[in-house]
């Protein structure tokens, strides 16, 4: 349900949130950048399962389009109790492990040519 809070980017145009595993109990979403849709609506998508890879803790992979079994409307302020900001101390270690992956996903793009 936390991911179907939707989000605004923050004035650099960001919007990065994160669900780590200390955060799940009690699960919240962590807001990095950008925040909730406040007042608005997002979507919750029930999908098959055929066709999806396990990547790994909760992610899931399909290389084929899927189309939704179900879609369900909510109202992102029933769920708020679900987000929450990262702290400014959370917030620099996030994005300096997000700024080693994408280094060495280039490092590993470049290296398979």
């Amino acid at each position: 349900m936390a991911f179907a809070l939707g989000g605004v980017p923050d004035k650099t145009g960001t919007c990065h949130k994160i669900i780590r595993e200390k955060d799940r109990k009690p699960l919240k979403m962590v807001f990095v950048r950008g925040h909730p849709k406040f007042g608005g609506k997002g979507y919750l998508y029930k999908l098959s399962s055929r066709g999806f890879h396990h990547v790994g803790g909760d992610q899931w992979f399909c290389e084929n389009l899927v189309k939704p079994i179900k879609i369900t409307e909510i109202n992102v302020n029933d769920y708020l109790h679900l987000f929450r900001y990262a702290t400014l101390k959370e917030r620099c270690e996030i994005e300096r492990v997000f700024r080693k992956q994408i280094k060495l996903s280039k490092e590993n793009k470049v290296n398979e040519r």
